[in-house]
């Protein structure tokens, strides 16, 4: 939904000098991470150095602090798909090294989804180094982009979520001006065959959570997102 979900099975795609790394872990075995990681960054193949990451977290099989380690490696990765999940991996489990000039330099990337993770990680981690109207900036030019859309909203939010705030003032603002169907008195979603996704219903709950009562909407705790609000 936010992160790519892994669906194959790791033993049929992973190379079996990785694999063999991939067993002892889920055997609760320890591993030589710094040779994991250089045989990981190693692979030619840019879907499968994702699916690693991916399969890892989902099934948590490292421990979190071992974990950041390993996104914060890929960091430097050269595609962006792997940069933005690393990014969003490091706000999720709250990496306390994680400095602000690690991340800053990635708010200038060419990929919109890179400065939209970096955005949200940096309101989770160091919310005083990011103003809401960087953010805000960022929301009003975005694309298509529906992860993208979901971030912003979710990082002005941990910005500041009162109702009253900057940020969800403005949020309300986009909400209104981008979602929202006059003739129909409703917003536009998926559901709804509207022209955007699950962004919609997203931002919807978000407002919703911070006290600005246009529309209750999904669960975030239903789709399994009460992170992105930092609950």
């Amino acid at each position: 939904m936010i992160f790519d979900l892994p669906i194959a099975d790791p033993q049929r795609i992973l190379p079996s000098t990785l694999y063999s790394f991939f067993s002892k872990l889920t055997q609760d075995e320890k591993i030589d991470l710094k040779v994991f990681i250089q045989k990981l960054q190693a692979l030619p193949e840019t879907d499968i150095r994702l699916f690693a990451l991916l399969h890892l977290h989902k099934h948590q099989l490292l421990p979190k602090e071992t974990f950041t380690i390993l996104a914060s490696a890929f960091l430097t990765d050269l595609d962006e798909t792997i940069q933005w999940h690393c990014l969003l991996f490091l706000g999720y489990y709250e990496s306390t090294s994680t400095t602000i000039s690690t991340l800053t330099p990635f708010l200038s990337s060419p990929c919109e989804l890179v400065r939209a993770a970096t955005s949200w990680t940096l309101a989770k981690l160091h919310p005083d180094t990011l103003s809401a109207t960087t953010v805000y900036e960022e929301l009003t030019t975005t694309s298509d982009s529906d992860r993208s859309r979901i971030l912003l909203g979710a990082a002005l939010y941990l910005l500041d979520s009162s109702p009253t705030s900057f940020g969800m003032q403005y949020l309300k603002k986009y909400f209104l001006t981008e979602y929202w169907d006059i003739e129909n008195n409703n917003y536009y979603s998926t559901v709804l065959l509207g022209k955007y996704g699950l962004s919609a219903e997203i931002l919807a709950e978000i407002l919703w959570i911070s006290g600005v009562k246009i529309v209750s909407s999904t669960s975030l705790d239903s789709l399994e997102l009460n992170w992105l609000l930092g609950y």
